[in-house]
């Protein structure tokens, strides 16, 4: 056959193409018709197993094949239909070869023995490791039932079993059989397998089992052992979802077309490069799903081959394995699970009191005797048993935890404080020496078990620990009024104490911004200890509770303490924060941590000499979790936190990273955030922080305004705590009920919004409020503006009024009409009455005229600076939005969020605003081309012109202008932080410290190159006032809001609602006074035809 191509005649030579498909499921893609037509389709039917087996048992050399065959395929459809369904459960053709084989070495090794009980051996040994404890005496009984009679001798593993023992004690490991099982089923499956599964929950021994497994094979064979098998190993570990597809096994750049390596493909082809009998591992610490395991099907089955997209084919070694370490299998693909053996770990094979036993014989401080750790032991088995129990029944755990994590805390909580710099004198007698410890147990035992619950489950598990105490014999003292964890541990008294006790003085200073007033209280007080504690121990908490309960002010303010050098009060610690959002990505984080650390050499990053770097990682379940459920993200991390380093992203060699320590913080799941893999969870304690109660919420905000008001008359000193019970009883009322729907999504009310209110009314100077009246109208002025402003319809803004009215007399001893309040002559409060004034103080406006007056001449002198000329009527409803607009951008880090439909007049409403207030209004301009980079290059120069020539400036954003969603991510980042992860390139942020040292000097700051990058960006945070406009319609906006949290919780929002027929009326009024009519009625007639037209039509599409 030939063919002709463009007149040349190619004589074809003959060959076949053969396709091999799995019907349609997870990772696989059916043919395109126009190429599946070109093929005949074949269906393969079921094999006929029981034949396949008879042939391989006599090629094996069993005499009785015929019967094994029947009985072993018998064995597997019983197994199918009587044990429970496990995604890693399988019974197909592979797992049969997979048998046989393993029969077959077997029987040349035994030729003695039986042939029933050599195949017993082999399917058990074979399907033994994967299945659950429960299913395991249902496995043996089948087998019984099949082979009646007959009686399986254990296998002999000498030299293996003695190695392996003096390995797990060289380690200080406890030898538990049911663990030690699982290392020799880890072994058989390598013998069988080329690629390997240990499948388990976080904590239960995965990485020891093949880590150990690694050793006894190395040290087998430096004793010269005589079995081949035992060869000395070498391992490579990578996560494979910390990293794109593209990363992991290479790809093609786009605009180069030049092939970039992989990292799986690198250290593979690096292994099979090698010549010698040593075992090469590549271990796969990450989530299995069917998008990047299923290029790994040609290295799993007989082929060891693996296939690159630039056609290259890699083929592997028998030295050469593969291990993958997982929590589960249940979005693995059928084809997967069929090629890799697995070893299942049931939490209980190794059990929690394993490892606790470990840290006693190796943390313990060796002042402390061995009686008093057996005590200690005891307490451990007995309490923290029933506690775990109890709390799982019971309690609410926001952030799931595993047994093992929650007794890993309790070590590193009572380790913390179990020292003699602490207190403790273990020189003492028995008896005093016993009382300590039974009291740091308690406090550790009621901060690790129930330190995770929430703030509902305390006073159960209070309950429950003074009566499991007072059963059990334990007398610990604790006092029987409040709760549990209300009180510390004294060491050197040797009782508990309130945390109350030692709450330190609150001392307002004038000249701190509003957003570092942290007030102290029994929550910071406490947590802060446990933090602190942690920190010691170099160990990471995870804090979470409840959105607006002071997270992430309570670890900022903590860091802020111990920066300081050892000798200075502090522990040198050096804070970097980050926060995740829906778009947060992998790369971004690397170059973030790796950027902030000190490059001590080419593999090596931490912390500058005698420092610590602490990184703080906020919302991190926020990231947009994939198909499969992972999170890229928060992957990677755990692949620092378990390795202490990452791959470099380009060269693909490892970084190894020091000092450092990683705390993170998030809201509970739900509401876009995503449960976090329990294998990242338990490298943390667990710290649940309640919401602040009425007491709390009074307590932080009276002190404020107590400092506040010292300089006010008396009688107005004597409100602050009217105005704080006030505006916590809004808050309350507010949360409970006018609940987040789809369509008030933004409903959501936490502490931010109550500290908004009093941020309102520490803008006000005492010449301002001349009496009790005065403050009274600031106060509900404050409430309004941030509660009011949000609602969406009349029936809320009503519903709100009424509470007003109901309780301004006993808040604010005022007696308002709702008119004076609500209706035609509202509170307003402005900065904007005296233009030109060096001063602007924060004042109410007397009458609406007066303010329509100002704004009317300012209109007139923008429309005389700028070319692009607003033509604006400001009736009533538009002189407030333009007041709240100018209340936001007169504060720092001021940024609004502006919701309304299309037109409404939000852009214009800022654009006046800032003109009156005298700051830059920019926006961005969207040209054909405009992506990520320019619009990161719009954000350099806001940044530079708000941070380094310090220069107030509004940017101005509407969702219009949203080319991709990253824009928002960038957003999300400022708004929260203030600055853009590796926004600016090393030469460009070397120019900015530089334009910053006068900065610095003018200020009295020390010219660093640190405190440079610190003021730049507290500077451009506290100067760029972004203001977003938002239109509700659709989903956008609420989909947008639930995965870039900071646009509710950073912006004040303000609410457009649909002008009203009289604000209609008076913008008609302005355009048609001009105009030429017969008659002054027809003018008037024409007007009010205006209103009524619109808002009738408007009506009439509301009833449709």
């Amino acid at each position: 056959p030939n063919i002709n191509f463009m007149g040349i005649e190619i004589v074809l030579k003959d060959h076949h193409t053969i396709i091999t498909m799995n019907p349609g499921y997870a990772g696989r893609t059916e043919l395109p018709d126009n190429l599946a037509v070109c093929f005949r389709p074949v269906s393969m039917m079921v094999p006929n197993y029981a034949l396949i087996a008879e042939i391989m048992l006599f090629a094996e050399g069993f005499g009785d094949a015929k019967t094994l065959a029947r009985k072993m395929c018998k064995l597997y459809i019983l197994c199918s239909e009587q044990l429970s369904q496990q995604p890693h459960y399988d019974y197909g053709l592979r797992a049969v070869k997979t048998v046989l084989v393993m029969a077959g070495g077997l029987k040349r090794e035994n030729p003695d023995i039986e042939e029933d009980l050599v195949l017993i051996r082999a399917l058990r040994d074979s399907n033994q490791p994967k299945f659950l404890a429960d299913d395991i005496p249902l496995f043996q009984a089948i087998i019984l039932d099949l082979f009646p009679g007959a009686v399986i001798p254990p296998n002999q593993y000498g030299e293996f079993a003695t190695v392996m023992d003096e390995v797990l004690e060289s380690e200080s490991l406890q030898l538990v059989p049911k663990f030690q099982e699982k290392i020799i089923q880890m072994f058989d499956i390598f013998n069988i397998r080329f690629g390997a599964t240990i499948v388990g929950l976080a904590g239960g021994g995965k990485s020891t089992i093949w880590r150990t497994l690694a050793k006894v094979m190395t040290e087998l064979r430096k004793r010269g052992s005589p079995d081949q098998r035992y060869q000395e190993v070498t391992f490579s570990i990578l996560n494979p979802k910390c990293i794109t597809m593209g990363e992991l096994y290479g790809e093609t750049n786009e605009m180069t077309q030049e092939w970039h390596d992989g990292l799986a493909s690198t250290i593979m082809r690096g292994y099979t490069n090698e010549e010698s009998e040593l075992r090469r591992w590549t271990v796969f610490d990450g989530p299995i799903d069917a998008i990047w395991i299923e290029n790994m099907n040609t290295v799993l089955d007989d082929n060891m081959t693996l296939c690159l997209a630039n056609g290259e084919r890699i083929k592997l070694k028998v030295e050469m394995k593969c291990l993958f370490e997982v929590n589960d299998l249940a979005v693995a693909s059928p084809a997967t699970v069929s090629r890799i053996g697995v070893v299942y770990l049931t939490p209980t094979d190794l059990g929690w009191f394993a490892t606790v036993k470990t840290w006693a014989i190796t943390k313990l401080p060796e002042a402390m005797s061995q009686t008093m750790k057996d005590h200690l032991l005891s307490l451990v088995e007995k309490y923290v048993t029933m506690g775990i129990k109890f709390q799982r029944k019971s309690c609410k755990e926001p952030v799931k935890c595993v047994d093992v994590n929650l007794t890993t805390s309790f070590c590193f909580i009572f380790e913390s404080l179990c020292k003699a710099e602490k207190g403790v004198d273990f020189s003492a007698e028995d008896d005093v020496l016993k009382k300590t410890i039974e009291q740091l147990f308690a406090f550790a035992f009621v901060w690790s078990i129930g330190g995770s619950i929430d703030h509902g489950s305390w006073e159960k598990f209070d309950i429950f620990v003074k009566e499991a105490f007072e059963e059990g014999g334990l007398t610990v003292a604790f006092p029987p009024t409040d709760t549990v964890f209300d009180y510390f541990i004294d060491i050197t008294e040797k009782e508990f104490v309130p945390w109350a006790k030692i709450i330190p003085q609150f001392d307002y200073d004038p000249a701190m911004p509003f957003f570092s007033l942290v007030v102290p209280t029994a929550d910071t007080v406490r947590y802060s200890f446990l933090m602190e504690r942690m920190i010691e121990m170099d160990h990471g908490v995870f804090i979470t509770g409840l959105t607006g309960t002071g997270k992430t002010a309570m670890v900022s303010k903590l860091l802020g303490d111990l920066e300081p050098p050892k000798e200075e009060g502090g522990m040198g610690l050096l804070p970097l924060f980050l926060g995740y959002s829906a778009q947060t990505s992998s790369l971004v984080t690397q170059a973030t941590i790796e950027g902030k650390l000190e490059k001590k050499r080419k593999t090596l990053l931490g912390a500058p000499a005698g420092r610590k770097v602490l990184i703080f990682v906020d919302d991190v379940n926020m990231p947009l979790t994939e198909t499969y459920g992972a999170q890229p993200p928060v992957e990677l991390l755990r692949q620092f936190l378990d390795f202490k380093g990452f791959y470099d992203r380009d060269k693909l060699f490892w970084k190894d990273i020091v000092d450092t320590i990683m705390f993170t913080g998030a809201a509970p799941p739900g509401g876009g955030r995503s449960e976090v893999t329990p294998r990242f969870a338990r490298h943390f304690t667990v710290l649940c922080v309640p919401p602040s109660s009425d007491e709390t919420m009074s307590l932080i905000f009276t002190s404020i305004l107590d400092g506040f008001l010292k300089k006010f008359d008396p009688e107005v000193q004597k409100m602050a705590k009217g105005l704080v019970a006030g505006a916590i009883e809004v808050y309350n009322r507010i949360s409970a009920e006018l609940l987040p729907t789809p369509a008030k999504f933004h409903y959501t009310f936490n502490l931010r919004d109550i500290s908004k209110v009093f941020q309102g009314v520490l803008m006000v100077d005492k010449r301002k409020i001349k009496g009790t009246d005065d403050f009274g109208k600031l106060g509900i002025h404050e409430i309004q503006r941030v509660f009011y402003d949000r609602l969406t319809n009349p029936a809320d803004q009503e519903w709100f009024a009424n509470i007003i009215m109901e309780i301004q007399g006993r808040a604010f001893t005022t007696s308002f009409e709702a008119d004076a309040i609500f209706g035609t002559k509202p509170i307003i409060f402005v900065d904007f009455l005296k233009a030109g004034a060096d001063v602007k103080y924060y004042e109410e406006a007397p009458d609406m005229s007066k303010l329509t007056g100002i704004l009317d001449d300012n209109l007139e002198e923008y429309n005389v600076t700028f070319s692009n000329r607003m033509n604006l009527v400001f009736f009533q409803d538009a002189v407030k939005h333009v007041a709240r607009c100018s209340r936001v951008l007169r504060q720092p880090r001021g940024n609004a969020m502006l919701i309304g439909v299309g037109g409404i007049g939000k852009q214009s409403t800022t654009r006046i605003a800032a003109f009156v207030g005298g700051l830059e209004c920019r926006m961005i301009d969207i040209v054909r081309g405009y992506g990520l980079n320019e619009f990161r290059e719009d954000i350099k120069n806001f940044m530079i012109q708000t941070g380094v020539e310090g220069k107030p400036t509004v940017f101005l954003f509407t969702d219009s202008q949203i080319v991709v969603e990253t824009m928002l991510e960038d957003i999300n980042n400022l708004l929260n932080s203030g600055e853009i992860p590796n926004l600016f390139p090393q030469d460009e942020m070397d120019k900015i410290c530089g334009d910053m040292i006068p900065v610095c000097k003018a200020l009295g700051v020390p010219e660093t190159r640190d405190n440079c990058i610190s003021t730049f960006i507290t500077r451009s945070r506290e100067n760029l006032h972004i203001v977003l406009c938002m239109s509700p319609v659709g989903d956008a906006l609420r989909i947008r809001c639930r995965n870039f949290p900071s646009l509710i919780n950073c912006c004040a929002i303000d609410w457009y609602m649909a002008w009203p027929e009289t604000a209609l009326v008076s913008v008609a009024e302005r355009y048609l006074a001009n105009l030429e009519l017969p008659s002054d009625e027809i003018r008037g007639a024409l007007v009010l035809l205006c209103g009524t037209v619109h808002t009738s039509v408007a009506a009439s599409a509301d009833r449709m």
